[in-house]
């Protein structure tokens, strides 16, 4: 259940969907990746079929319209300064993978178990990487790799 409050904290309106967790920045934040161009924008579009938004507004219209559209509610988001993104796609930080709007509205059961762990998988053998040849560097919360 997710809640879009105003800027004085007051309820809007609250609806029931999946929302995937996005971030590190602007976690408070609920964004809405949805098909229907009717509700879409130039601001928001990320191709000619879907677009983002952070607008109430659209969030209610896509919520209470007709099951014809896809959506997918994401809360945070990730943002890079100027050229940042670039360079860590050149320095191999990112696996590039080619775009299906099938992985992008996949709607996860409601037992997770291994479903976000399989659906990575899929996505990464799409562009060719076997995910059991990646390796991790550094540390993480089990200490290093």
């Amino acid at each position: 259940m997710a809640e879009i409050q105003d800027q004085q904290g007051s309820t809007l309106f609250e609806f029931e969907e999946p929302l995937f967790q996005g971030g590190p920045s602007k976690e408070e934040m609920v964004f809405l990746m949805h098909n229907q161009k009717a509700l879409g924008d130039e601001e928001g579009k990320v191709t000619d079929e879907i677009f983002i938004t952070a607008d109430s507004d659209v969030f209610q219209d896509v919520l209470t319209q007709s099951e014809e559209g896809q959506k997918s509610f994401f809360m945070g988001c990730s943002s890079w300064d100027a050229g940042q993104l670039d360079d860590e796609i050149q320095n191999g930080a990112w696996i590039m993978v080619p775009f299906e709007e099938r992985h992008l509205f996949r709607v996860p059961p409601d037992d997770l178990g291994d479903w976000s762990e399989g659906f990575w998988a899929e996505v990464l053998r799409v562009a060719g990487v076997d995910p059991l040849t990646l390796m991790t560097q550094g540390e993480n919360e089990f200490g290093p790799n």
